[in-house]
């Protein structure tokens, strides 16, 4: 998000130790297409920024405010909430640099619900270690072994959220999916029906993109 640039900018060069400083600003693709901002911050203010900086090779510190004011315009708009009190006290604190008063919350992000993709080999591999090591866990008494085992299965953590997307909450086709393990709200797309539900361009496939509809918000 293009505040957080921002905050980011303000840190940069404030020493004093060259006459200019230069803040890079780089979008992270990983190897499955999907932007990492977005995993973080969702996907509206990320996707403001980017309309904000599209086509801008570089800006001066004097046009930052300009395009500060039309980002924060722009995510008020997209909140529905151009004449609530909230809104206008955004504003305001952004017309007068009060940046350190913004704590921008109008955008609400749905909940998410994670997705694990058995996309491959690897994954169907990792999902049955992964499975192996929580039972093994629930059933070992030893105090090391079950240290042991919980090693094993943080590591087979980390490797799994490769495999990994995040899924509105009110996704419908979320209801045909069993979760990888029970009281684990972790849901679980099979090898055998990856086609369905999983495209590598665009990611999960929606009830939307199946009904051939597009939703405009």
């Amino acid at each position: 998000p293009l505040d957080s640039i921002v905050q980011v900018a303000g840190r940069c060069n404030r020493n004093w130790r060259r006459n200019l400083g230069e803040v890079h600003v780089l979008r992270i693709i990983d190897d499955r297409g999907q932007e990492d901002s977005k995993k973080i911050y969702g996907t509206v203010l990320p996707g403001i920024s980017l309309e904000v900086l599209k086509n801008t090779r570089e800006i001066p510190e004097k046009e930052m405010r300009a395009l500060v004011e039309r980002y924060f315009e722009e995510a008020v708009y997209r909140a529905g909430a151009e004449r609530s009190d909230e809104s206008e006290e955004v504003l305001e604190n952004v017309r007068s640099l009060n940046y350190g008063k913004l704590d921008f919350s109008l955008i609400k992000e749905e909940p998410k619900i994670p997705v694990y993709i058995e996309y491959d080999d690897r994954a169907e591999k990792l999902l049955d270690e992964f499975r192996v090591a929580v039972r093994a866990l629930k059933e070992e008494k030893n105090l090391n072994e079950y240290l042991k085992y919980r090693a094993v299965l943080r590591k087979i953590r980390a490797e799994m959220e490769n495999y990994t997307v995040e899924v509105y909450q009110n996704e419908e086709k979320l209801k045909d999916l069993k979760p990888i393990i029970e009281n684990v709200d972790v849901r679980y797309v099979p090898k055998d029906v990856l086609e369905a539900y999983y495209d590598d361009e665009t990611g999960f496939k929606s009830g939307w993109e199946d009904a051939g509809e597009m939703a405009i918000i």
